[in-house]
């Protein structure tokens, strides 16, 4: 166990190291026994890291010196920092075996409460001492021990440490069976725990290992009474937006009625977040989903795909069945409500430019009545004055006999939607500019 005593300079401790220095200004070499006199006494770290240094002193004293700088982390942490003293050790060979004959001595110290967090720090600043590979496998062999054996998902630690650090610094291959068992079979509060605590370690997002439990938890369906644990799970769906199976398994829920309002929201934010060229196909898929989830498919591939993916989300429209989800339910002028309030509203399409007035006014004579409907709304707010004159032909060339709009237009015919169109822009047009906001400061 690492000590954090207070300092002791006792009369008699303070006679017997007085005794001892003079045996050593008579020429006698240190030994382990003369350094663990000077442990926990004021100067001591310095004397024990000059031992380090200096080659003139045996293997044994060196190994003894390290020891007590470890078991006196509280004040010699510093010396460690960036490799410290470790590199200071002028052959690199000495070191790596002074370190190795340390570790035996300094491990034990992880599964004693008052020690375990400046063990596991020794044990990172060791690690960082030696760029020898086959000594930072013993070191993350040992560290291993903590995350594996040790740590628990709601036991909270900080710095160089804590389990997110060392998470961070071992290859995931001597983790990975503990944290899979978590994912799978820990409790909803253990698991709340661990996705809530452990939330930034790099290579988690490309882990098919840990995505794999994360969803066989979720077909389990053993954390739906557990509304925190629920809200957390369904959040950490995006830590594993960059492996490829659990992309095409997101993709596959989002397209199910049934799935989980909460999840599917996650799913989409973590699909999101990491785009990927090969998405698209699947974004042209889900334009035939049923519900809102086609208008957020619309807008990712304008995402991805600029001009072009509009294009395609246009041409990619179902020509047939219904249209008119909005706000949770079926409307009669569903369709036309969420074409104006969520499909052409999208900032992307505004990015666009006039090249999103140009698409839209071609797909004005698309054989999709869907994509025809859509174009025609979304000029309201991407039209422009020559779209005006347009408009107006194309209403003319339909003629006097009302043209019905599709299902979800409310019943109204193409011509009415066209006059209420060129109305919108002609006033969004004729509307004096946005006054310009004061600058920061100014009154």
């Amino acid at each position: 166990m690492i000590e954090d005593s207070m300092r002791i300079w006792t009369k008699s401790a303070g006679v017997l190291l007085l005794v001892a220095a003079g045996a050593l200004v008579g020429g006698c070499e240190p030994t382990p026994e003369f350094l663990e006199q000077w442990a926990n006494t004021d100067g001591s770290e310095e004397r024990f890291a000059g031992y380090l240094r200096d080659p003139s002193v045996s293997h044994e004293v060196r190994v003894k010196a390290l020891e007590l700088l470890i078991r006196q982390w509280s004040y010699s942490t510093n010396m460690f920092s960036g490799g410290g003293v470790l590199r200071d050790m002028p052959d690199p060979a000495e070191r790596d075996a002074v370190i190795r004959e340390v570790l035996p001595l300094i491990t034990p110290g992880l599964r004693e409460e008052r020690g375990v967090a400046s063990v596991r720090e020794a044990l990172v600043a060791l690690r960082e001492g030696t760029d020898t590979a086959a000594v930072h496998a013993e070191i993350d062999a040992a560290l291993a021990i903590y995350i594996n054996e040790i740590w628990s998902p709601c036991l909270v630690t900080s710095g160089t440490g804590s389990a997110e650090a060392l998470l961070n610094l071992l290859p995931p291959a001597l983790v990975l069976p503990r944290l899979t068992s978590i994912m799978r079979e820990s409790t909803p509060a253990d698991l709340d725990c661990f996705v809530s605590n452990i939330n930034d370690v790099a290579w988690f997002s490309t882990s098919a290992e840990l995505a794999q439990a994360y969803v066989e938890r979720y077909n389990a369906g053993t954390i739906t009474d557990h509304p925190q644990a629920r809200y957390t799970f369904a959040e950490y769906s995006v830590e594993f937006s960059g492996v490829p199976a659990i992309r095409e398994f997101y993709f596959t829920k989002i397209a199910e009625p049934t799935v989980d309002p909460l999840h599917l929201n996650f799913m989409l934010d973590a699909l999101a977040q990491n785009p990927q060229p090969e998405d698209r196909a699947r974004y042209v898929t889900l334009l035939s989903v049923p519900n809102l989830i086609r208008w957020t498919a619309f807008d990712m591939l304008i995402k991805l795909g600029g001009s072009e993916g509009l294009e395609q989300g246009l041409s990619s429209l179902p020509d047939s069945g219904p249209m008119n989800y909005y706000d949770g339910e079926m409307l009669p002028n569903g369709f036309k409500l969420a074409a104006e309030n969520i499909a052409c509203n999208r900032p992307r399409l505004s990015e666009l430019g006039d090249y999103a007035r140009q698409a839209f006014e071609r797909h004005l004579d698309d054989a999709n009545q869907n994509s025809r409907a859509l174009s025609l709304v979304c000029l309201k707010a991407h039209g422009n004055a020559q779209t005006v004159t347009r408009l107006t032909e194309w209403v003319a060339a339909l003629g006097s006999a009302p043209v019905p709009a599709p299902e979800g237009f409310g019943g109204i015919s193409y011509q009415e939607l066209g006059a209420e169109v060129i109305q919108a822009i002609q006033t969004r047009l004729a509307a004096p500019p946005p006054a310009a906001q004061p600058a920061e400061g100014s009154r």
